[in-house]
């Protein structure tokens, strides 16, 4: 990939920030602040410091928002100052770290500055009045990393000694210890959706549940030393920059890696920024050199093509750069061939062939949709079989042909055939519940025989029918915890109108929970997401849900 615009600012930039104001700041190694225009790259206003830093892996200086206030460490690192450039005022902070301070931090409120050192220790110093406001846990050796959360709510520590601290500033308390890596821990990273990555000395990296202290992910591929993480604006990309040059770029919805090359240059990246509003990746290297690239480089020839219906170019073009599936143009392509193949399946499902295979048009072109398209039609080689058993009631040999071919489940043909089976085992249970006799509800169910996924169901209706006349009474009650218990032991429920009414009735306490926070009645809304906690489909979202409220009361 190339870069769309390039400065060099001849020495080492060790830290870049975007501001609100279409505004980056710039600073290298002799902490010489550069501010400079996000689009362009032209030079604005500077501002020196005169502090050598060596090292740039950790971060040994950290800007407030609106970036005219910055704190940064001496070139001894024992020492660190506080620079207002609107006043060209310096503050001094005297450090309580014994030894060097290994990294440093100020929180997105701009409350505190956090300093880590060699001895473990990790201080919160009041910005406003300079003192100690708090410590976070106590590492056994050196603080590699802080970072915080974008709500300011979280602050995680990292650690030679292999282990990360979680710590809920809002809360002044410790939240987790998190220990999985097997080397030091070196850098760390807030995801969205409570996730944190960290990737340690032997470039292994993590993906962590903050929820629960487990690990989501041992992300694959890395094969460098990473030296600076960061995400794009929807939270759905990670891009690492390593010492030998490399920018890799990972999916933050499947965890895979997406491109271990999607950047080569031939220096170390010593800063990595992003700029969400114009979706570019800013990279800044030992060199000097800052590079700006567009991720997404190439969408507007996308639309070009989408106007000329030029779906196989538009494959062939996104192999160049693997990031234009996420666009909106992509997104265009795969709404258009979604809506091709349902619309081609239900021409299938009315065993219309011919129709099928024109609306497919110009993805007929295509290799990998071809292969797709091709597939489709062979599975529905026996379609005329399947509606045939179906019409003569032979349904042991009809759903035998839907587990050969599951895309017949897509289908009219299919959904008529269970609706009769619904009604029939409907039937058949309101006759046994009355009338106790097994052999109307053999002959009821009849056709069935011989269905295996319909077997079970018998069987259990025939043995378990107190077991519904119990589930039924939890289902009045709205005992939804003994509801499920029962569902949990007997699949056969399922089939029953109260499940239903079970589903219904978890998507209107769903609905009613998000009002309430809308209005802002939380804990009102707490109650009824207490109440999805039953629902298995709901229970991550509800728990998660629960848990942000309680975080922010």
């Amino acid at each position: 990939m190339e870069a769309i615009k390039k400065s060099n600012f001849k020495k080492p930039i060790i830290f870049t920030k975007v501001l609100d104001n279409a505004t980056l700041v710039v600073v290298d190694n002799d902490t010489k602040v550069t501010y400079v225009d996000i689009n362009t790259l032209e030079f604005k206003y500077d501002f020196k410091a005169n502090i050598y830093h060596q090292r740039y892996a950790t971060k040994l200086l950290d800007f407030n928002k609106k970036g005219n206030k910055f704190v940064s460490l001496n070139s001894e690192n024992k020492e660190l100052s506080i620079f207002d450039i609107d006043s060209d005022k310096k503050v001094d902070i005297t450090s309580r770290n014994q030894g060097e301070i290994s990294c440093i931090g100020i929180d997105p409120k701009e409350r505190y500055i956090f300093t880590g050192g060699e001895d473990g220790k990790t201080f919160a110093i009041d910005i406003k009045t300079d003192k100690l406001a708090f410590n976070l846990p106590i590492h056994v050796d050196t603080v590699n990393d802080i970072v915080f959360s974008d709500n300011a709510q979280w602050v995680a520590t990292a650690s030679y000694d292999k282990k990360i601290s979680l710590y809920n500033i809002a809360m002044m308390k410790p939240k987790f210890r998190l220990k999985a890596h097997r080397a030091p821990v070196l850098k760390l990273h807030f995801l969205s959706d409570y996730r944190l990555f960290s990737v340690d000395k032997d470039s292994v990296g993590i993906i962590w549940n903050m929820h629960d202290s487990k690990i989501i992910k041992r992300v694959d591929g890395i094969h460098d030393d990473v030296t600076q993480i960061t995400t794009n604006g929807a939270g759905d990309l990670l891009f690492l920059g390593t010492k030998l040059g490399y920018v890799l770029v990972y999916d933050l919805n499947t965890y895979e890696l997406i491109d271990r090359r999607f950047i080569k240059l031939h220096d170390a990246i010593t800063s990595l920024s992003f700029d969400n509003k114009n979706n570019n990746l800013i990279v800044g290297l030992n060199n000097g050199e800052l590079l700006l690239y567009d991720i997404y480089d190439g969408e507007k020839y996308i639309n070009e093509l989408l106007k000329d219906q030029n779906y196989k170019e538009i494959e062939e073009f996104v192999k160049e750069n693997k990031l234009l599936v996420y666009t909106e143009s992509y997104q265009t392509v795969i709404t258009l061939w979604e809506k091709t193949l349902k619309l081609a399946k239900s021409f299938l499902g009315k065993n219309d062939k011919e129709k099928a295979k024109q609306v497919f048009g110009r993805f007929l072109n295509i290799p990998s949709r071809r292969q797709a398209i091709d597939k489709l039609f062979v599975e529905y080689e026996e379609f005329e079989k399947f509606m045939t058993l179906v019409s003569g009631a032979k349904y042991s040999l009809a759903y035998s042909l839907v587990n050969k071919h599951p895309v017949y489940k897509e289908t009219i043909v299919y959904k008529s055939m269970e609706a009769h089976w619904k009604k029939n085992f409907l039937l058949a249970q309101k006759t046994f519940i009355k009338t106790k006799s097994y052999e109307k509800v053999k002959e009821i169910l009849a056709p069935y025989r011989g269905v295996s996924e319909k077997t079970q169901l018998i069987q259990d209706l025939l043995l378990n029918a107190n077991v519904y006349e119990r589930f039924k009474n939890a289902f009045n009650k709205k005992d939804y915890t003994t509801c499920f218990t029962y569902i949990k032991q007997h699949s056969f429920l399922k089939e029953y109108g109260e499940y239903t009414s079970l589903q219904n009735e978890a998507d209107n306490i769903y609905i009613q929970s998000q009002k309430l926070i809308q209005k802002g009645e939380k804990h009102q809304a707490v109650k009824l997401l207490r109440l999805l906690l039953d629902f298995e489909e709901f229970k991550v979202d509800a728990t998660n849900m629960i848990i942000e409220i309680q975080d922010n009361l």
